[in-house]
């Protein structure tokens, strides 16, 4: 048989310590000695084609090293240290990448990206630093800083959204700016974040923020944004037409204290009795309005030139919708046909006095008009009239 160390050819020694170091290989009767990171894969004696320290020919032809980024340097399949990776599919090169770089993070062509900020690449990690309106909210670092926080939807942050109670909002580099109120709300506690908080239907914010609808002797309601008044209190009228200023009109109590106002001292003598004013008639002496309860004095005097009465006509005239009572008090006088009236609508009362010969029958009497109820814009009057000699 002939026998061929092609090795002893290929590396320049002795054919003997070639032939000792090689298992032999046959190929069709000649005998082939391989170096020992290489062999004869190809089935071609004529050389030692392979690498026997790849992946996929990993100490023999045709064993791959399938560990994951594993190396063949040694001949052998072994992991890479830490640290490091068998990246470009060599094997040979024994772990040649570092797995600590943007391009390389954690395991072999994992590239860290950032359209938005910076990147590095820490304990196998890539680590995105962002531009201020930008975040990594789906947590995968790997892409960087991929969501803009400067929208209604994330504003500021992840996830924050920008969505102010009853109001248009706007995201202005980050921060969510209240915009417009809608209609019938107001922002009445300066603070954007509650957007507008606040209906503007209410007795305390009516129309606007701080407006109170507070009307004066009624009730009021603001349903519309409109300070409206719906009823006055008991006693009470809007006679000047304004809402604002309530009820204005104060039929209750009275508008002076007693004994009241002096209405003065009249010649009251009259030559006839009752009734009074009929035939002769009446003479007018004065009238005094009003809308509230009143006190009044007057006097009536004799001058003795007349033999009847002492008398004068006193005549409270009521409006529709309201009632006043009318009371005279006083001595040395009497009343026809009562010292009060107590009943609705107009109210005469006549007052007069005996005439005594030779003595001075002048009486004073003492007037009040009181309310008792009802509500009307209309005044009361009271007119006083003489009947004389």
């Amino acid at each position: 048989m002939k026998r061929i160390a092609l090795a002893c050819l290929l590396l320049g020694m002795p054919l003997a310590s070639a032939a000792s170091a090689q298992d032999v290989i046959f190929r069709d009767g000649f005998e082939l000695v391989c170096p020992p990171d290489m062999g004869d894969c190809d089935g071609n004696p004529a050389d030692c084609e392979t690498s026997l320290r790849t992946l996929t020919d990993c100490g023999a032809c045709g064993v791959p090293c399938a560990m994951e980024h594993g190396t063949c340097a040694s001949g052998t399949c072994e992991a890479c240290p830490a640290g490091s990776g068998e990246c470009d599919g060599d094997g040979a090169t024994s772990c040649e990448t570092a797995l600590d770089t943007v391009l390389d993070c954690g395991d072999c062509d994992v590239t860290c990206t950032n359209d938005h900020g910076s990147t590095s690449c820490a304990a196998a990690n890539c680590a995105p630093q962002c531009d201020s309106l930008w975040r990594s909210c789906d947590f995968d670092a790997a892409n960087g800083c991929e969501r803009s926080v400067n929208t209604l939807s994330d504003c500021g942050d992840c996830n924050a959204a920008c969505n102010l109670p009853n109001a248009s909002e706007a995201c202005n580099a980050g921060l969510c700016e209240l915009g417009t109120c809608d209609t019938g709300f107001g922002n009445c506690d300066a603070d954007p974040v509650d957007g507008c908080e606040q209906p503007l239907t209410t007795l305390t914010h009516c129309g606007t923020c701080n407006q109170p609808c507070d009307l004066a002797n009624a009730s009021e309601s603001c349903g519309s944004q409109t300070c409206v008044l719906t009823s006055c209190d008991s006693g009470f009228s809007n006679c000047d037409g304004s809402v604002s200023s309530g009820c204005e009109v104060q039929h209750s109590g009275y508008s002076n204290s007693p004994p009241g106002e002096n209405l003065g001292t009249y010649d009251a003598d009259s030559s006839s009795g009752f009734p009074l004013c009929a035939g002769q008639g009446c003479e007018f002496l004065l009238t005094r309005t009003g809308r509230r309860g009143k006190y009044f004095t007057i006097t009536a005097s004799e001058d003795s030139t007349c033999t009847a009465y002492i008398s004068l006509r006193l005549e409270l005239v009521v409006p529709t919708g309201v009632n006043y009572d009318f009371f005279v008090t006083g001595g040395g006088f009497l009343c026809d046909p009562d010292c009060s009236g107590t009943g609705p609508g107009t109210t005469e009362i006549v007052v007069y006095a005996n005439d005594d010969p030779g003595s001075d029958d002048s009486f004073t009497a003492a007037i009040e008009v009181r309310h008792s109820g009802g509500a009307s814009c209309q005044f009361w009057a009271l007119n006083v009239y003489r009947r004389g000699c």
